[in-house]
């Protein structure tokens, strides 16, 4: 009993690391050009969010979308890199937790 207790503890506090990750990630990519933390995340669903960050999807509709926009320019170098590869998971977790649906709200201004 006491170790599946200490799994769950040890299971929520990954997740919540992935969602800390998120938001230094979120700090450092995109808030530069999407200054309003709480207003982006809390614009769409958790499973909306889940949609756009689907990297496997051949669409990958979040990246896709900032390279087909010039005001997203600064963000290209970004989605090109294999960076965003690795950071999508903990993007996706940090706007899924805060997202319109989950009635939380975030801290990044």
């Amino acid at each position: 009993m006491l170790r599946t207790f200490f799994f769950v503890l040890l299971l929520l506090s990954i997740a919540e690391a992935s969602v800390s990750q998120g938001k230094l990630i979120y700090t450092k990519e995109c808030l530069q050009c999407h200054l309003n933390g709480k207003a982006l995340s809390s614009h769409k669903t958790a499973q909306k969010w889940k949609e756009l960050f689907n990297i496997y999807n051949k669409t990958n509709e979040l990246a896709q979308t900032h390279l087909n926009t010039k005001k997203a320019k600064s963000s290209w170098p970004y989605f090109h890199n294999a960076s965003y590869q690795k950071d999508s998971k903990h993007l996706k977790d940090f706007m899924q937790k805060y997202s319109s649906d989950r009635g939380r709200h975030n801290s990044c201004n």
